[in-house]
């Protein structure tokens, strides 16, 4: 009985949700960074109390179209403001034990195509956490070969990226910050192939509408405060 309740009645449910945060092909019309934080702020409000805005970082697609951004809050009382001056600040050992907790992570969709609010979670995300392992494991697989980063990658739902490239060679690797999973363009060409393939047919328009009400939701917001804001 309970696995024909999970089969029956959870199954759809999480599979709904999956497909509601897939991003919609031919519809990404960009929205600007302050938009986007108006959302972020709102729904991460809702759950974790009062919030401002600490660091973004973007990431794009393998053609460099901005897919998402990732909102690092804080609470209004923190010092995190006056400690944290660039990202470099957050690769400092003694920094992430210290705001490790402290933070608040909202990853927000960058065009139209994607939810105003994809993730949100209160600790800081993978990029940063991972990021001196990340550098320590290309320099033990590629016989300390110098590596530069030079994009942040979300090629698809849920799969961030790195891209570091050789100064030298202009050869680039891709590392996943979840896992520390390291490839090349061709494998990740690969794994969008197989998205797109298993997607299935007939659910962009349903999606386009729900995600639109979403938007013209965060829109409304920005015009009771009276202008784009997001801070």
């Amino acid at each position: 009985m309970r696995v024909k309740f999970i089969i029956h009645f959870v199954c759809p449910i999480l599979l709904g949700i999956i497909i509601l945060f897939l991003p919609l092909r031919g519809l990404s019309q960009e929205v600007s960074r302050d938009i986007a934080l108006t959302g972020a702020l709102h729904y991460s409000q809702e759950v974790f109390g009062p919030l401002v805005h600490l660091y973004t970082q973007t990431f794009a697609d393998l053609d460099g179209v901005p897919q998402i951004y990732i909102f690092l809050l804080c609470r209004p009382d923190s010092p995190l403001p006056s400690l944290i001056t660039s990202q470099d600040d957050f690769w400092s050992s003694n920094m992430l034990d210290y705001i490790s907790t402290d933070v608040v992570t909202a990853v927000a969709g960058a065009n139209r195509s994607h939810v105003p609010v994809i993730q949100m979670y209160q600790h800081l995300p993978d990029y940063i956490l991972n990021f001196n392992k990340i550098k320590n494991l290309l320099a033990q697989t590629t016989s300390n070969e110098d590596w530069d980063l030079v994009n942040y990658v979300y090629p698809m739902p849920f799969e961030f990226w790195m891209e570091f490239r050789n100064p030298q060679s202009l050869k680039a690797l891709f590392v996943r910050t979840s896992d520390l999973k390291i490839m090349d363009k061709a494998y990740i060409d690969q794994l969008i192939e197989e998205k797109v393939r298993n997607k299935g047919a007939g659910e962009d328009q349903n999606r386009a509408e729900r995600i639109r009400k979403k938007w013209e939701f965060i829109e409304s917001l920005i015009q009771n405060q009276g202008g784009e804001r997001g801070d």
